[in-house]
């Protein structure tokens, strides 16, 4: 009997945290989300590219090495001050085309890192201080993954959204970029907000906070 009470209780306890959790939805923004472009080859950045940046429609982004070029996706999003308790924090991105790369063919996508930055450089804006900052996250999808027909990437930033707050970061930004490992060229496709804007806002960047 005690043994049933106290596996009541601890249900009942479990239970009532997830009543009482926030869920917290954020997305970026058109300035927020682009490209870090490396155009000649030396490992470092030299164009920026956001809908702002351009005056046009940026509808997705790329990861990878494609055209001659190293590309970098950049995604920002502001932290709402109203959450100073993050237990969970996730990454949740949307691929385009049918297989998320290009070529858009099953195996083209490299294998990339996602990394995370704060302060000065995670400002709500694409720009060229945004390339070779912050801290690793980890591997964020291996070459040649398949995506699902849900077409998402989520992972896991607790530590990285913790570490933003603590330090009274605005922002935070999650750059995405190929690992040093060799492989063919190829990108993957990664959609903005703009693409969001379009076509519905589950399909824009989301950082995902749940908290108590």
């Amino acid at each position: 009997m005690k043994i049933m009470k106290t596996t009541l209780l601890t249900s009942a306890i479990f239970a009532a945290s997830l009543v009482n959790a926030a869920t917290t939805e954020v997305r970026t923004m058109p300035a927020g989300d682009g490209n870090l472009i490396d155009t000649n080859g030396d490992k470092i950045a030299d164009e920026a590219a956001s809908t702002v940046l351009n005056s046009k429609s940026v509808m997705e982004v790329n990861s990878g090495h494609i055209w001659k070029q190293t590309r970098k996706a950049i995604f920002e999003f502001k932290l709402p001050k109203e959450v100073p308790d993050v237990k969970k924090a996730t990454l949740v991105l949307n691929v385009n085309g049918k297989y998320g790369t290009h070529p858009d063919k099953p195996g083209a996508g490299p294998e990339c890192d996602l990394w995370y930055y704060t302060g000065e450089n995670a400002n709500g804006a694409v720009e060229l201080a945004d390339d070779a900052v912050g801290k690793k996250v980890g591997k964020l999808i291996e070459k040649g993954a398949a995506v699902g027909k849900s077409r998402q990437v989520k992972v896991d930033v607790t530590v990285a959204v913790n570490e933003a707050m603590e330090k009274k970061s605005v922002f935070i930004g999650f750059r995405i970029q190929k690992s040093e490992t060799k492989s063919p060229d190829g990108v993957w496709r990664w959609r903005t907000s703009e693409f969001g804007q379009k076509y519905g806002k589950k399909l824009t960047p989301t950082l995902i906070l749940i908290s108590k």
